[in-house]
């Protein structure tokens, strides 16, 4: 929780107040991931399945496990 100048805490996570909408409508939100290690392949996971965005690549230090991944989701 983040406490604002209001007396009600807000959420991180909710939109600030004079946030702009989200993209609906609009081309998908174009996104790549660095590092494929624990973290990083949920993330190559969950992007790879938001209808939003387009995950249009992968790189790691080792290129042979990006490939995989990158094979495994679509994408390079």
């Amino acid at each position: 929780m983040v406490k604002t100048n209001d007396t009600a805490p807000q959420s991180v996570a909710e939109p600030h107040p004079g946030a702009e909408p989200q993209r609906a409508g609009t081309d998908p939100l174009r996104v790549g991931v660095v590092g494929t290690g624990h973290l990083g392949r949920h993330h190559v996971r969950i992007l790879s399945e938001m209808p939003e965005t387009e995950l249009v690549g992968i790189y790691d230090l080792k290129p042979e496990v990006a490939a995989e991944l990158a094979e495994r989701h679509g994408t390079r």
